[in-house]
């Protein structure tokens, strides 16, 4: 098997041998945990040894900052439709324009470039998952609905013509939870 880093990461250790270590470390007593290949990674030999940071004071502040994103990530908002009265809880904040700077989800969906660039980041993680599923034959109605969306995205994404639903509408409402 053929292994390689998916699009986008940032690792350097070598893809191959990593994925040899995983398989292998998959098929112990013990499979492939977060502990076991830490533990697998230790030796300074090891492929993803530079990878990892051994400085425990700057490794505490990146777990620290690790948890901060997880909490940002977590936290939710409760939105009410005035029209059915349905409430649908979605997350509160996300990222904006700036990287790693959080915003409101009541600020992004009132300010256009914001909340196309939030549309963006919906449409770039449904293809995610239509490739890290798509062995996966129950799931291809689903793929199928995906790709139609996106394409049917595309072809609107056509110079000054905006599709965005209107901000004024007053059709929700958000409340916290």
């Amino acid at each position: 098997m053929v292994y390689e880093w998916k699009s986008g990461s940032r690792i350097k250790g070598n893809a191959q041998e990593s994925g040899e270590l995983f398989k292998q470390l998959s098929e112990t007593k013990d499979g492939l945990t977060a502990e076991t290949l830490l533990e697998a990674n230790k030796p300074k030999t090891a492929p993803l040894h530079n990878d990892y940071e051994w400085n425990d004071e700057k490794a505490a502040h990146k777990w620290r900052l690790h948890q901060s994103r997880h909490f940002i990530n977590s936290i939710a908002v409760k939105v009410v439709s005035e029209d059915t009265e349905a409430e649908t809880i979605v997350r509160a904040f996300h990222i904006a324009d700036e990287p790693s700077r959080y915003e409101p989800i009541t600020a992004i969906i009132k300010e256009k470039t914001k909340y196309e660039q939030l549309l963006q980041t919906a449409y770039s993680e449904l293809q995610a998952f239509r490739r890290k599923y798509s062995v996966l034959e129950e799931l291809k109605p689903i793929f199928e609905s995906i790709e139609k969306v996106v394409d049917d995205e595309k072809r609107k994404q056509t110079p000054g013509n905006s599709h965005i639903r209107s901000s004024n509408s007053g059709t929700d409402s958000v409340s916290t939870l």
